[in-house]
């Protein structure tokens, strides 16, 4: 569908048609997935690249079949369902934090309150996501591996390794902090 301008947006109203579509499902699953993204950044970029499909399988399952919102594609009431199906697949374990960092834990705990807000799920899946200890690496688990990798591999395979940028930034780090000395 192509963008109205403002004369042909005018004519229409004054004919009574609707100027704007209702929006799809996908389309509203898919805005509902961007909001969620920039609104849990950090969180969501620790996550596996398949976390969205994930959580619509989840829904698939557990979702609101009768829900005439969002059949309609409302994508706020999309976006609830999304953060419930999230909360829910990292309790689990379906969807697991490569790092956890300070600024993930945080969005993680922020979109656990959200989730208990809303009360989406009944209430021992919502205990249960809300008590969930989020998995994956800590910093000092990552520093150890750094420190490790400093003492048992050769100065190629350390040159190697400091081509992605976040192991670098770590090893810069321990550097600077003298952590890696012999």
């Amino acid at each position: 569908m192509s963008r109205m301008n403002f004369d042909d947006a005018a004519l229409a109203i004054a004919e009574g048609q609707p100027t704007i579509r209702p929006l799809t499902l996908v389309e509203a699953s898919s805005r509902a997935a961007q909001l969620m993204m920039t609104e849990f950044k950090e969180l969501i970029s620790t996550l596996d690249s398949d976390w969205a499909k994930k959580c619509f399988a989840f829904l698939r399952v557990h979702g609101p079949s009768g829900d005439a919102a969002i059949r309609d594609g409302n994508v706020w009431a999309l976006e609830q369902w999304m953060k419930t199906a999230l909360a829910s697949v990292i309790a689990s374990g379906v969807v697991v934090q490569e790092i956890v960092t300070p600024e993930s834990a945080a969005d993680l705990a922020k979109l656990r309150k959200q989730v208990a807000y809303f009360n989406l799920l009944p209430q021992e899946t919502a205990a249960e996501a809300a008590e969930a200890v989020p998995a994956g690496p800590t910093e000092a688990d990552l520093d150890a591996e750094v420190i490790n990798h400093w003492r048992t591999l050769s100065t190629s395979e350390i040159r190697s390794k400091c081509r992605d940028a976040a192991y670098k930034s770590r090893f810069d780090r321990l550097m600077n902090e003298g952590r890696l000395g012999r």
